[in-house]
């Protein structure tokens, strides 16, 4: 399985560390490297299409919630995680979408359980075919599941049979999925899905 590559930002380089220690003992990450400047973060997120992203929030001059927003303006959405010792947060991370929120100093146990969630919708449900994260944003997983089959060329039929469903649902959610992202054909979705 391909590794999936992560940065992590934290404006203190001990944490910061002991974060990428943890993480290098799962083989299914890479991290590209320890940022403890939210500007540089973000434009080497941006740079290398960084999938994974863990983030401290209170950092002098940009707020964890500043670095996601300043990332999504730019058209890139990775998944972000908080690693904060502040979890008077919790609630504003779930309202900005954060993916996973965990409190320092971070349990192993903790950091696992929110990697194989990583996986397990990010991952392993697309096969070959690696979902944008702007598109599994905005539909459901079963759409997620129906799309990376149509890009792997399989017809209605051969989709329904594949996922047990009916070709009747498939080509209702087929529908779903356009209206979803805004697209009227197949050909059209392929090439908002393939487009590097």
């Amino acid at each position: 399985m391909e590794k999936t590559n992560c940065i992590i930002l934290d404006d203190e380089p001990g944490p910061a560390n002991r974060l990428k220690h943890l993480i290098e003992d799962f083989t299914e990450i890479k991290v590209l490297s320890v940022e403890n400047d939210p500007d540089i973060a973000i434009e080497k997120i941006c740079k290398t299409k960084t999938k994974l992203v863990f983030l401290d929030i209170e950092m002098p001059g940009k707020s964890g919630f500043d670095v996601i927003h300043e990332i999504h303006k730019k058209g890139f959405f990775p998944v972000f995680v908080f690693v904060t010792g502040h979890n008077q947060y919790a609630i504003k991370a779930i309202r900005e979408a954060a993916f996973d929120y965990l409190v320092k100093p971070v349990d192993v146990d903790d950091l696992r359980k929110t990697i194989d969630r990583y996986l397990a919708k990010h991952t392993a449900k697309q096969g070959k075919v690696n979902l944008p994260e702007y598109i599994l944003e905005k539909i459901s997983e079963r759409e997620a599941e129906i799309v990376v089959n149509i890009c792997q060329g399989l017809q209605a039929k051969e989709i329904a049979e594949k996922l047990y469903l009916s070709t009747n649902t498939i080509n209702t959610h087929r529908q779903n999925i356009f209206k979803k992202l805004e697209v009227s054909s197949i050909p059209e979705l392929m090439g908002i899905v393939l487009r590097e």
